[in-house]
């Protein structure tokens, strides 16, 4: 008897704030998964998906001027946000949904698209999710797919992005005001309106909680580079020595692990542009002789009593 080869899903979630990059950064994800053999992969753009079932959850069509950046991407902030607030998890499940669907047809017919030749083998099915804004649909997204899902978070500085707007949007300066309204509340919309509560666009919140960071602050060929080096790491091919960031983030890592907090175990590490050690901390709860030692008053230190003890130490 012949036996069938077992299909497994890759859902990557990618997140960032406007500007960052995350819309390219879907793409040529897309594009490499397209040339893998064995890969079957689904690009999932959340703003079309807004659109498709703004009536189903708000009873009306959301009219959207493509032409009109500003105003487009005011309406899909809004609209994300009062369809959650009908819902928490009211994306997560339109994403589950569309992933499911797109499944089921690529598994009786193949791809849609007749351009990409169908695989005939299918190992694994990847979707893209271009991209997501609230930690609702993180945290349901992992419940859903667990270790099959990862959250990529690019970010780019707020300089690069803007100028991205201007080159290739059309944004005129005048605009400027406007882009960075729209981008506190991309960041951390509770913060300007409080009654959104858990449902506003969190982007600044996603980044604490991605599997992989990336900078995106230079040209598209340097991002089409990380996206290929993204997915040799994903998929365990090639050789990808950690970048000195990782490496560095890393012993930060391990460094948090020496803390006793319970709380929150926090820790740090400082290095040079070549990524040589020069400090490593952590928090801590305070000793118990550091505490009578903070209680006791502490003698008043002139300039002159410096002086004196760095004589006594250093002669």
């Amino acid at each position: 008897m012949e036996m069938k080869k077992e299909t497994f899903n890759l859902v990557i979630g990618i997140a960032g704030p406007y500007g960052a990059g995350a819309s390219s950064l879907s793409q040529e994800l897309f594009e490499n998964l397209t040339n893998w053999p064995g890969i079957d992969v689904e690009k999932i753009i959340a703003a079309d998906l807004i659109k498709k079932y703004h009536k189903y959850y708000l009873s009306k069509q959301l009219d959207v001027d493509e032409e009109d950046n500003s105003k487009r991407r005011e309406l899909l902030q809004s609209a994300g946000t009062k369809i959650r607030l009908k819902d928490r998890l009211a994306t997560a499940k339109i994403f589950v949904t569309e992933i499911t669907i797109k499944g089921k047809a690529s598994e009786n017919q193949g791809s849609e698209k007749e351009e990409v030749p169908k695989n005939e083998s299918v190992g694994a099915r990847v979707y893209v999710i271009d991209c997501l804004k609230n930690a609702n649909e993180v945290n349901e997204l992992r419940r859903v797919y667990g270790d099959e899902f990862y959250l990529i978070y690019i970010h780019a500085s707020r300089e690069n992005r803007w100028r991205r707007e201007v080159d290739y949007k059309g944004w005129s300066a005048q605009q400027r005001v406007d882009f960075e309204e729209r981008d506190q509340i991309d960041y951390d919309e509770k913060s300007i309106d409080p009654s959104v509560e858990d449902a506003g666009q969190e982007v600044k919140k996603l980044s604490t909680m991605a599997d992989y960071y990336l900078v995106n602050n230079y040209n598209r060929e340097k991002l089409k580079e990380e996206a290929k080096r993204l997915l040799d790491i994903l998929f365990g091919s090639g050789k990808n020595q950690p970048t000195i960031d990782e490496r560095s983030m890393h012993i930060a890592f391990s460094a948090a692990n020496r803390s006793y907090c319970l709380s929150r175990q926090v820790g740090a590490a400082i290095v040079d542009d070549m990524g040589v050690i020069l400090g490593i901390g952590h928090n801590d709860v305070p000793k118990a002789d550091m505490v009578e030692h903070l209680s006791r008053e502490k003698p008043i230190h002139t300039q002159k009593t410096w002086a004196n003890n760095f004589h006594r130490a250093f002669g």
